[in-house]
């Protein structure tokens, strides 16, 4: 950027300067830095001669390319869920919450048929609501949808069925194997916080 001579100095100290020569000039060259995805992208210019060195042609960030959700984890009624989905460009990961899912409305009086129906066709119990001859001790376990309460429902029936069985058969059997003369019903508690007790009367 300035121009340049020559100093001459003589040892009685008279000095004197050659004839100017023009400055050069900059010798720049520009590097490019690409934006991604949260930082903006510019041109770095420097002079190879000085050093001298500035930025401009600015561009904003890209932002992400998100990809579709994925689920890593599965929402309950009793647990939140997770999903993740990356970013194509840089690899980035984002990470959200699923909500819990809704809790399951029981409907106990289809639930005390299923178990009566389940008796019957299982064991050859003739379905009775109005049978109240005895009982076993009550049940009280933990669900949270239909099918659960159909499986502790069975495991009752199986297993107070079994016990009640082996003593005879108490009232006999039928050509076809069924039993005669002998009822099954099923009450079930709704006792809160997916808290329930299965009752089982018999005669």
């Amino acid at each position: 950027t300035a121009e340049g001579y020559t100093t001459y100095t003589c040892s009685c100290g008279d000095t004197y300067t050659s004839d100017k020569v023009a400055a050069k000039g900059h010798s720049y060259s520009e590097t490019v830095t690409a934006p991604t995805c949260t930082a903006g992208g510019y041109t770095t210019v420097k002079c190879s001669v000085c050093g001298d060195k500035y930025t401009n042609n600015k561009t904003s960030a890209t932002g992400h390319s998100w990809g579709d959700w994925k689920t890593t984890k599965e929402a309950t009624q009793n647990a939140e869920g997770e999903k993740q989905r990356t970013c194509s460009a840089c690899g980035a990961v984002e990470t959200a919450v699923i909500e819990k899912l809704p809790a399951e409305t029981i409907d106990l009086r289809a639930l005390e048929a299923y178990g009566r129906s389940y008796g019957a066709s299982t064991y050859g119990f003739n379905p009775d609501p109005n049978c109240f001859a005895g009982y076993y001790p009550a049940y009280t376990c933990y669900f949270t949808t239909m099918e659960e309460g159909k499986a502790k429902v069975r495991e009752k029936v199986d297993g107070d069925t079994a016990d009640l069985l082996s003593f005879g058969p108490v009232w006999g059997e039928n050509e076809d194997g069924s039993i005669w003369r002998a009822n099954i019903n099923i009450g079930i508690r709704d006792n809160g916080n997916n808290s329930y007790t299965i009752y089982m009367y018999y005669g």
